[in-house]
């Protein structure tokens, strides 16, 4: 990874990157923030839409979080994470362990406007939230800048992908050519849940600006209708950044949809 880091250009999010620090300034907070309050309902309905059971799931360029793998875990038999950076996947193996310095999700899991507050009651308790989670997540190597991210051909029914593909090449052609490589690992009739940064051509990540491409809601819907999925499945909504003057940050896209069988 050492090599990477160094070969990343000025600007691009792995040039800076660390793990705990994106952790402590974006998701170290008492409640759950209005923007991922939204994602969570947002997802949730998606997933109860969709309404299948899923042998597994990609979680793809999942980076240190783990409150969308809480989200999809109870719709999978095996969860599949995967990530380019060995210190994210660190971060996830410390929470697995229970290790005293872990990153602490149960805000975000089990608070008010969190991941079971979503589901209406319906999700359980944190405990066995944190149980499946512990018992169903593997981890994996990824890589986007590669043609087959993850080494080998492989498709999954339920591809999900969070805050990712506008890092990788951070133009919008290089969304573009991501976005292929992301939705090749969808199997036909599988699903798609994305979601991203929109309209944002930068965010202030380890204290240093990074760039990545500028999504709108519009181009998330037609790249999705281009690369093979069902149009009447397209869903995508956005909500606002909440403090984009300092983050950067205009807004969250989020999307899912079913491709083509």
């Amino acid at each position: 990874m050492t090599d990477m880091y160094a070969a990343a250009p000025e600007g691009h999010i792995l040039r800076n990157w660390n793990a705990r620090q994106y952790l402590d300034d974006y998701y170290g907070h008492r409640t759950v923030p209005d923007d991922e309050a939204a994602m969570f309902r947002f997802i949730a309905r998606g997933l109860r839409e969709v309404g299948q059971r899923f042998e597994s799931c990609l979680d793809l360029g999942c980076g240190p979080v783990l409150h969308h793998a809480a989200q999809v875990v109870p719709w999978v038999d095996r969860l599949d994470m995967a990530d380019v950076d060995e210190s994210n996947l660190e971060e996830i193996r410390r929470w697995i362990r229970n290790d005293p310095d872990a990153f602490d999700w149960s805000v975000f899991i089990g608070a008010e406007r969190g991941v079971l507050d979503a589901e209406d009651g319906q999700g359980g308790t944190l405990a066995e939230r944190e149980a499946m989670m512990r018992s169903r997540i593997k981890l994996l190597s990824c890589d986007l800048w590669e043609a087959m991210p993850l080494g080998k051909p492989v498709q999954y029914p339920l591809v999900t992908s969070f805050y990712c593909a506008e890092w990788v090449i951070p133009t919008d052609e290089g969304w573009r050519e991501t976005m292929r490589k992301v939705t090749s690992l969808v199997a036909s009739g599988g699903w798609l849940f994305l979601v991203g940064v929109h309209a944002t051509e930068y965010s202030v990540i380890s204290g240093r600006p990074a760039r990545c491409a500028r999504v709108t809601q519009d181009g998330v819907h037609a790249v999705l209708g281009e690369l093979g999925f069902v149009p009447s499945t397209i869903h995508v909504d956005v909500t606002p950044g909440l403090r984009p003057q300092t983050t950067g940050i205009q807004g969250t896209f989020m999307a899912y949809a079913q491709r083509a069988p």
